[in-house]
C-alpha cells in the first residue's frame, strides 16, 4: 500500500515523510492531515482505516472489492465513493472513495486518477493559495473531478451528434466499428 501524508501549515500543503511501522500514532490528535492511498490491500488498508474508528459499514465500503458509488454520513464522518472515468476509451473506471472526519482526509484510489496527482502538485507548489482547511481540499477534488466528467460527457455528446448527422448525410460512410 502506498501512503502519500500532507499536512495543512500556514495556508500550504506540505508533503511529510510516512513513518515505517505506519500508522503507529492516534492519528486523530495530528493537525489536519490528508492520506492519499493507492494500491491498497484490504488488510493493510484495515489496518490503517482502524485509528478513525469509522462505521463498520463504512470500513465495509472501503474493503469491499465491488466499488459501488453512494455517500454514507454517520456522526462526524461522511464517506463518498464514486467511479472516476479517465477517457472515453477505457471500459474500466477507477473508484475515488473519500473519507473526511476531522482533522483526517482519507482518499484511496483503485486505479491511477491523473487529477488528484495534479492536484496534489498544484496544493504542494502552492498555486492554490491560503490553503486552511480539509474541507477546500474535499471541495477542489469534487471540482476537479467534476469539470472532467463534464467535459466526457461533451465530448460524448459530440461524438453522438457528428455520428448522427454521418448517418444522416452519408450513412455509408459510417463503420460497424463506429457505432
Amino acid at each position: 500500500m502506498k501512503i502519500n501524508w500532507y499536512l495543512i501549515k500556514s495556508g500550504s500543503l506540505l508533503k511529510q515523510p510516512t513513518p515505517k511501522g505506519w500508522p503507529t500514532e492516534d492519528i486523530l490528535k495530528l493537525s489536519e492531515s490528508w492520506f492519499d492511498i493507492e494500491e491498497a490491500n484490504p488488510e493493510e488498508l484495515k489496518s490503517f482505516l482502524e485509528p478513525l474508528y469509522l462505521h463498520p459499514v463504512m470500513i465495509n465500503r472501503c474493503l469491499d472489492s465491488a466499488s459501488i458509488p453512494g455517500v454514507i454520513s454517520y456522526d462526524q464522518t461522511i464517506l463518498l465513493e464514486f467511479p472516476v472515468a479517465i477517457n472515453l476509451e477505457t471500459t474500466d473506471s477507477s473508484y475515488l472513495t473519500i473519507i473526511l472526519k476531522s482533522p483526517v482526509l482519507v482518499t484511496i484510489r483503485t486505479g491511477p486518477i491523473p487529477a488528484i496527482k495534479e492536484l496534489i502538485d498544484d496544493l504542494t507548489s502552492e498555486k492554490i493559495p491560503n490553503l486552511s482547511h480539509l474541507v477546500q481540499i474535499l471541495y477542489l477534488i469534487l471540482d476537479s473531478l467534476t469539470d472532467l466528467s463534464v467535459q466526457a460527457e461533451i465530448d460524448l455528446r459530440d461524438q453522438t451528434l457528428n455520428l448522427a448527422k454521418t448517418l444522416a448525410n452519408a450513412p455509408g460512410n459510417v463503420k460497424p466499428v463506429d457505432l
